[in-house]
């Protein structure tokens, strides 16, 4: 990983942080402190590859979002995915392999892919992922829609979503489809 790619994600995360504490201090709680390196080794361990650089530097910055019964207004990215845990998503991929171990090999690829990596969940049950195959599609970032198949390649990285949902909140502009309300209560959402 080149410095560059680290601060690109550093300098989203600063720019997403920099709009939360200005318009949606309660949103801004829920995103956990920086990963340590024992979790991030953790998820490699389990996973069995290195975690692609933009999803290690991202975890370095914010350790996803602090899930639990009580939480309100949760950090979404575009499209509304909370960020997964590092813990949440070694339990996200090992979920899914044990479902797709179920289905059978036809499923492979069309519903989901060991190399595909979970980044987020959506309140639907969807996941975020980032595939992890070799070949032009790599790194690029997808979304497994639970009742139905995985869609490949709705960004072209992590990184890029996290640029692109730093400039929606930033610009209050309509990106995806997605548009950043804030609530009276300090929680930002997506519309």
């Amino acid at each position: 990983m080149t410095a560059t790619d680290d601060g690109s994600v550093a300098a989203s995360w600063a720019r997403i942080e920099s709009w939360l504490d200005a318009h949606a201090p309660g949103t801004r709680a829920t995103l956990n402190p920086p990963a340590d390196l024992t979790a991030l080794d953790t998820v490699e361990a389990a996973i069995g590859r290195r975690l692609p650089p933009d999803v290690a530097a991202s975890l370095r910055c914010h350790d996803g979002v602090g899930l639990d019964e009580h939480t309100k207004g949760w950090f979404m990215l575009l499209d509304g995915y909370i960020p997964l845990s590092a813990a949440g998503i070694v339990d996200q991929w090992r979920m899914l392999g044990e479902s797709l171990s179920r289905l059978g090999d036809d499923m492979v690829g069309h519903w989901w892919h060991p190399l595909w990596l979970p980044v987020g969940l959506h309140n639907t049950g969807d996941t975020l992922f980032v595939d992890q195959r070799p070949g032009t599609g790599h790194d690029a970032v997808g979304d497994l829609l639970t009742h139905d198949s995985a869609e490949v390649g709705t960004w072209g990285s992590f990184a890029l979503l996290l640029e692109q949902t730093a400039s929606a909140l930033e610009s209050g502009a309509e990106i995806y489809g997605n548009k950043a309300t804030v609530h009276q209560e300090g929680f930002v959402f997506w519309q």
